[in-house]
């Protein structure tokens, strides 16, 4: 599965590639290059030999340092600053928003994906308090996306408030925030009927971005991962590309056809399993059931 909006860790080693072990060789050959990428000292120490691709990625995730807030409010510049080009993009702002929550997600998670920690609710307060003394545009649609898919939505929307009642300006586009229309659906899975991934367009006007969701039949019927991509278009061609090809078929629903799915999935538990499985499924779950109550909303169409 790919086009995942965040980037991931570049894989250069065959053994990897093949679901091996790293070699000593290919363990210097990857720590020299995400070096000379700037990629921080905890994902260079989690790579040795022996290490798989899990096994790498698990212990990344391990290593990785707990996020604190004032270093999560010094990237707001960079991670919500392209939101406010042009004339604005929601989906950005909703993505970029989702993964700073994210970081806060692993670093306090709870027995499941679908639980919140109380430590979650006191670090996201702390969040929000903080951006509301920022007082910048950026922290203003931070607060409005979390005050959707935060765990703390009514002190986000109440600091936000009192931002614009003290005369920070609004941008008009953020009252689009959570409101994309679905567009089509589309999804592609093994003919043995274990695995399905689907995937729903959305459009905030001209602008269309993906919802992409792994079920898993064989764990219970639930989401196994989900990630968002602004590559609406190439996802439709990647998932068209794999149609009769080794056991995988191509499949096209309505939207009323895609929520149903998407519902039963959601009602079942959700089944990650490798560390990049368990980030996104937290991270975007809340996007997820957001989204397909808007395809519940959506006037039904025939094929």
């Amino acid at each position: 599965m790919s086009n995942k909006r965040r980037t991931r860790t570049p894989r250069p080693s065959q053994g990897l590639l093949h679901g091996g072990a790293l070699s000593a060789d290919d363990a210097a050959q990857m720590r020299e290059m995400l070096a000379a990428s700037g990629a921080p000292s905890y994902v260079l120490d989690a790579i040795r030999p022996g290490l798989d691709l899990a096994g790498l990625l698990a212990e990344a995730e391990v290593n990785a340092p707990v996020p604190e807030v004032p270093e999560l409010v010094a990237q707001l510049g960079d991670a919500i600053g392209p939101a406010l080009a042009g004339k604005g993009d929601p989906f950005l702002a909703e993505a970029a928003t989702l993964e700073l929550l994210g970081l806060l997600r692993a670093a306090y998670p709870g027995d499941s994906v679908e639980d919140d920690t109380p430590e979650l609710h006191a670090k996201v307060l702390e969040l929000v308090e903080a951006a509301e003394r920022e007082a910048t545009a950026e922290a203003l649609i931070l607060l409005r996306v979390l005050a959707l898919y935060g765990p703390e939505p009514a002190h986000s929307a109440t600091a936000a408030d009192r931002l614009v009642a003290g005369g920070l300006a609004e941008p008009q586009w953020t009252a689009e925030i959570g409101s994309p229309t679905p567009v089509e659906c589309f999804a592609y899975g093994d003919i043995f009927g274990e695995q399905e991934s689907i995937a729903v367009t959305f459009a905030y006007g001209r602008k269309r971005h993906a919802m992409a969701v792994l079920i898993d039949y064989n764990l219970g019927g639930g989401v196994k991962d989900c990630w968002t991509s602004d590559q609406a278009a190439e996802i439709k061609r990647q998932y068209r590309s794999l149609d009769n090809s080794v056991d995988t078929e191509y499949s096209t629903y309505t939207i009323a056809e895609g929520m149903e799915i998407l519902q039963e999935a959601l009602a079942a538990k959700p089944c990650p399993e490798q560390p990049d499985q368990l980030q996104d499924t937290a991270t975007f779950l809340p996007l997820l059931r957001h989204r397909v109550q808007l395809m519940a909303q959506a006037p039904r169409k025939s094929r």
